[in-house]
């Protein structure tokens, strides 16, 4: 797998400057999408809704309590997967309360999610990817999208 681009942002929490970043990569999907234009195309839709909760969850609960907290945004594309890692200041989630091994899991944390009105974000944007992972501390997530 040959790495075509590889890009690294640093985001404060405004939501302006979040937002033209996250259509800004999503758009970079177009031009992967055209470096392998006999396979199946990435879902531009899938990829800009995975990265809008992935950055909105690092803004709202990881730079909550960090005055003038930044977001690192890596993001690597190829022909074949693109993957974007959002990492943030805060103290991460409980990594425990999140194992998503099946559908059941997923299942499990939307259901949580309706009833106490959030913490759903993880279960969506796995739902839209081919992989997502997190560190240890729970404060960076990375999300694969795959062909």
């Amino acid at each position: 797998m040959e790495i075509t681009q590889t890009i690294v942002m640093t985001l404060g929490s405004d939501h302006g400057e979040i937002n033209a970043a996250i259509s800004w990569l999503a758009d970079q999907v177009t031009f992967s999408n055209l470096a392998a234009p006999d396979s199946e195309p990435f879902n531009k839709f899938h990829v800009r809704l995975a990265l809008d909760e992935a950055m909105l969850n690092a803004v709202e609960h990881g730079c909550r309590a960090v005055p003038l907290a930044k977001i690192r945004v890596v993001a690597r594309y190829s022909a074949h997967m693109l993957e974007f890692s959002i990492e943030d200041p805060g103290p991460g989630f409980v990594t425990e309360d999140l194992r998503m091994e099946d559908g059941r899991s997923v299942e499990h944390l939307m259901v949580r999610g309706a009833k106490n009105g959030k913490g759903w974000g993880l279960a969506i944007i796995r739902s839209l990817t081919h992989g997502l992972y997190w560190n240890a501390r729970g404060n960076r997530v990375t999300m694969l999208f795959i062909r």
